[in-house]
């Protein structure tokens, strides 16, 4: 598909882009794509690509 990231690069890209300098944002963040990923959510690649695309065009 184009356009979509791979599941590490949306990873990657969520941990550089965490609000929180805890890293406790990070951290739900990779769980919560873990988990998606690990139960076979069709749809998380589409998901986190139109995230990105909504993050950037607010920069």
């Amino acid at each position: 598909m184009e356009g979509v990231l791979p599941v590490a690069e949306e990873m990657k890209w969520l941990s550089a882009n965490s609000q929180d300098s805890s890293g406790a944002k990070e951290k739900e963040n990779v769980a919560a794509i873990h988990f998606l990923w690990k139960f076979g959510y069709p749809g998380l690649g589409r998901l986190l690509n139109e995230h990105i695309k909504v993050h950037d065009s607010l920069e």
